[in-house]
């Protein structure tokens, strides 16, 4: 699924690159070379966000640079240190934290698709 959207994705930067006058195939390699980046953060996040305890769904999709940095500062809501209400409190806060961080994620991107569209 995720190789499908990447080559959609891909194609889409190719053909808006072409309707402006570049080069579809430079424009092609170099978005599925940054999509390939992001992806590649994904299992990190994955194991750093399952042993702390966070909403892996919520940091699935947040992975990337950021998301491995700002999980990296996170408690681990696992600890003995924490009793369950307080470590419902911290998982809570932390996927916010990724909630957050997807929103903004998806904002930036829609603001780069509608500048490419102009």
């Amino acid at each position: 699924m995720q190789i499908i959207l990447l080559v959609i994705l891909c194609t889409i930067n190719a053909i808006i690159a072409k309707n402006k006058g570049y080069n579809p195939f430079i424009w092609f390699f170099a978005a599925g070379l940054l999509w390939i980046i992001v992806i590649s953060f994904l299992p990190n996040d994955a194991i750093i966000v399952k042993n702390k305890g966070y909403n892996f769904l919520f940091w699935f999709f947040a992975a990337g640079l950021l998301g491995l940095i700002v999980i990296s500062f996170l408690p681990n809501t696992n600890a003995e240190k924490y009793n369950a209400e307080e470590s419902e409190k911290l998982t809570k806060r932390g996927d916010n934290i990724g909630l957050f961080i997807i929103v903004v994620s998806l904002f930036i991107i829609l603001i780069f698709f509608i500048a490419s569209l102009i």
